[in-house]
């Protein structure tokens, strides 16, 4: 999330920040379903679905680095940063940003690109 609170900042006050370094920032959702946080009745649905919390996979909860925080995930909180995103990206901040940028994704593969962006800036 603060990858994408940046980005905001720096096209809405290009004037004060001087250079912009972004590791793996949050532009968009990984799972599809999320795109139903986009309607008014998104997280009764979600709720109604998936419960309130999205429990860890046993998978994850193996991890050693699950050590360190909580994996599982309130999935109120999604609503708010699904608000935050379509907030964010509605105001083109990508065309606004005139500071020198340096972004950093993660490719698991070459087959599954986790980058959210445009080609032109992934």
């Amino acid at each position: 999330m603060g990858g994408l609170i940046s980005t905001y900042l720096a096209a809405k006050y290009p004037e004060k920040v001087h250079a912009l370094v972004l590791v793996s920032p949050f532009y968009d959702f990984t799972n599809p379903f999320s795109v139903i946080y986009q309607f008014s009745w998104g997280k009764d649905f979600a709720n109604i679905v998936m419960g309130k919390i999205r429990k860890s996979t046993e998978e994850e909860k193996r991890n050693p680095a699950s050590a360190f925080w909580y994996r599982d995930q309130y999935l109120a909180a999604v609503q708010n940063l699904s608000d935050l995103r379509e907030f964010i990206l509605g105001t083109d901040p990508f065309s606004k940003i005139s500071s020198p940028t340096l972004l950093f994704y993660y490719y698991k593969n070459e087959k599954i690109k986790m980058c959210p962006l445009p080609s032109h800036l992934c």
